[in-house]
């Protein structure tokens, strides 16, 4: 007999917060193969949440560039998705993410994100970020 583990929702679990982490992740799949590889940035990050959404915004320190993902978020037990997020720059970056396994932490929060078609390539990255507060 199998049985199916579901995770349970007990309580809504804030993110609003203020935050500074890093990020590392890579690139893949690019048309132009010399963008494929590995990368690590440090950032700032602003979270805001109401009504069932989430706003993050990076500002990336190294890069001097802020970038925002925003959507409906998902909760499952402790772990936020975001199925379907908007994923803006103020380079001109407009495309769309996925965002996964979003936990606040004791020091502050983590997660991943992907997104199929950014500078003609795929991303896939993790965050962590200690609160500020």
């Amino acid at each position: 007999m199998n049985k199916v583990v579901v995770r349970q929702t007990l309580i809504t679990i804030d993110l609003t917060g203020n935050f500074t982490g890093g990020q590392a992740g890579g690139y893949s799949n690019c048309s132009n193969s010399s963008n494929n590889g590995l990368y690590k940035d440090t950032f700032d990050l602003q979270v805001t949440q109401s009504a069932g959404n989430v706003a993050m915004i990076f500002a990336y320190n190294g890069l001097g560039a802020s970038c925002t993902f925003s959507g409906a978020l998902v909760q499952n037990g402790q772990l936020y998705t975001v199925p379907s997020a908007t994923y803006v720059c103020d380079d001109g970056t407009n495309t769309v993410a996925s965002l996964s396994e979003i936990k606040l932490t004791s020091q502050g929060i983590e997660g991943r994100l992907t997104s199929p078609s950014i500078i003609g390539c795929r991303e896939d990255a993790t965050f962590s970020a200690v609160n500020l507060q």
